[in-house]
């Protein structure tokens, strides 16, 4: 199973197409940046859905912890 890349695109353009590859790790770099509050909540809701009955490593780098309150496990990295 190769990689996948995908172009620099609006993050929320990209979700999506990062969600039908069945890759055992999802990596997704501020998934949310810049979209409005409900858009923000109906894309992490449909991460949580996604996750759910898979063995799957989804890591979210993100700023605004709040958002994360839903997901299981929560990991902050200070002064970095």
């Amino acid at each position: 199973m190769g990689a996948a890349s995908f172009p620099a695109v609006n993050n929320a353009d990209w979700v999506l197409p990062a969600l039908l590859y069945s890759a055992p790790l999802l990596l997704l770099d501020e998934p949310i940046e810049g979209l409005d509050t409900e858009t923000e909540q109906q894309i992490l809701v449909l991460l949580r859905h996604h996750c759910q009955g898979k063995t799957l490593i989804l890591v979210l780098v993100m700023h605004r912890l709040y958002r994360l309150e839903q997901f299981d496990r929560i990991y902050v990295i200070d002064n970095s």
